[in-house]
């Protein structure tokens, strides 16, 4: 249900855009008016979790800081016992392959030296430790 269309021409875009919302309301369907836009590809588009740039690949800012959330509470998990480290370690390895597709070493970096994982109770901060 996503797409995108390239072009040089911002008006030929427009045009475009404005026949395939006509097509859609047809079908008792519509454009999203907060994501269907004509921009710049330097502006970045947003799709399956990653921003894309002309010469990177970056994980979206929801996306990180869902992560950063499923670590704590996988970090919890683990200190209260409801969790085993192979299960971790597959969650962690699931995420680290989807991250690597991206321009992602630093960010993938910052997990690994967050992920430590103990089995004394942990503080209810909302932060992780540095």
């Amino acid at each position: 249900d996503d797409f995108f269309f390239f072009f040089d021409d911002k008006r030929q875009l427009t045009k475009w855009r404005e026949r395939i919302a006509a097509f859609l309301l047809g079908l008792r369907l519509h454009l999203n008016d907060g994501k269907s836009r004509v921009r710049q590809v330097k502006e970045g588009v947003e799709f399956l979790g990653f921003v894309v740039l002309p010469a990177q690949l970056r994980l979206n800012q929801t996306s990180v800081r869902r992560q950063r959330r499923r670590l704590r509470l996988l970090r919890h998990s683990y200190a209260d016992g409801s969790m085993t480290l192979p299960a971790i370690n597959s969650s962690l390895r699931a995420w680290n392959a989807h991250a690597a597709t991206g321009t992602t070493w630093q960010l993938r970096l910052e997990v690994a030296r967050r992920a430590v994982f103990t089995r004394a109770p942990l503080e209810q901060s909302n932060t992780l430790p540095v």
